[in-house]
C-alpha cells in the first residue's frame, strides 16, 4: 500500500525541528549535540500527541488464545488501555466478557476450583523491577474449560520513530498536529517558553481529534437494559429503522 505523499515522516519532522532551533534543515550539517536535541523534541512531541486521547488509529483489534485451566495471560508489550471488551467468535454463541476489578476476579477464582466459559475479566499491572517498563496481564473467571480465541481492541503504546519505521501513527490527516507537537516540544525544552508553537499545536490538535471522531462508530444500536437477563428482550437491532421508526409491520 503506497504511503500518502502528504504524510510526515522522521526526516521531515527532524528538518522542521532543525529549522526552528536554528540548526538548518540539512542533517549532515548538524552536530552530535544538535541531533540529540532534535531527537528529544521529536520523541517528546510524538509521545505527547499519542497520549492526548484514545485515538482510533492507535486501537487495533487483535486476538488472544486462552487454554484450559489457565486464568492469567500476558498482554502485549505495547498494551496501553482497553478499548473494547473481550468477545468470542460469533459462531460460539457466548456473551462478551464483563470487566471487573482484579480483586473481584481473584476472589472468585480462589473461592471455586471449577472451570468453564469465561464471563469476567480483569486487567492488572505485573510487578515491575525497573529492568523493563510496566507490563499488564489479563485475569479470567472462571478459568477456561477449553481452548478459546478471544478478540479485543486496545490502545497501542507506540515506539519512537526510526529510519526503519519513520512514519508516526495518524497518517497525512494528522501531519500538522504531529509536526506542531514536535515544534512545541522544542520550544518548551530548548527555548524555555510555552508560546506560539504551543498555541498552534492546540489548534491543530482539535482538528486531529475531529478527524479521529469521523473514523469511529457513530451508532451503537438500541439502548436497552439487559442486566436482568435476556428474557423479554426484543431483537430490535434486527429491524430496519428510518428516523427512529421501524419499517417492520
Amino acid at each position: 500500500m503506497a504511503e500518502s505523499s502528504l504524510s510526515v515522516g522522521k526526516t521531515e519532522l527532524d528538518a522542521a525541528i532543525g529549522v526552528f532551533l536554528g540548526f538548518g534543515r540539512t542533517s549532515t550539517d548538524w552536530s552530535t549535540e544538535q541531533q540529540y536535541k532534535i531527537d528529544d523534541a521529536r520523541n517528546a512531541g510524538t509521545a505527547r500527541f499519542y497520549s492526548e486521547r484514545d485515538w482510533n488509529f492507535l486501537s487495533p483489534t487483535t486476538t488472544l488464545t486462552c487454554t484450559a485451566d489457565d486464568y492469567a495471560y500476558d498482554l502485549p508489550d505495547d498494551f496501553g488501555t482497553m478499548r473494547e471488551d473481550f468477545y468470542f467468535a460469533a459462531d460460539k454463541g457466548y456473551a462478551p466478557l464483563t470487566q471487573r476489578p482484579p480483586g473481584y476476579v481473584l476472589s472468585r477464582i480462589t473461592a471455586s476450583d471449577s472451570s468453564g466459559v469465561p464471563t469476567y475479566y480483569a486487567i492488572r499491572p505485573k510487578s515491575q523491577t525497573g529492568s523493563a517498563g510496566t507490563r499488564w496481564e489479563l485475569l479470567l473467571y472462571p478459568p477456561p474449560q477449553d481452548t478459546y480465541v478471544l478478540s479485543y481492541r486496545y490502545t497501542v503504546l507506540r515506539d519512537a520513530l526510526t529510519s526503519t519505521y519513520p512514519y508516526p501513527a495518524g497518517g497525512a490527516a494528522c501531519r500538522e498536529a504531529i509536526t506542531a507537537a514536535c515544534l512545541a516540544a522544542a520550544e518548551r525544552l530548548f527555548n524555555d517558553v510555552i508560546g506560539t508553537q504551543e498555541a498552534y499545536y492546540q489548534q491543530q490538535l482539535m482538528l486531529a481529534v475531529r478527524f479521529d471522531g469521523r473514523t469511529q462508530t457513530k451508532h451503537y444500536g438500541q439502548m436497552r437494559d439487559t442486566s436482568d437477563g435476556p428474557s423479554g428482550v426484543c431483537p430490535a437491532d434486527d429491524f430496519p429503522y428510518l428516523n427512529g421508526v421501524t419499517t417492520e409491520t
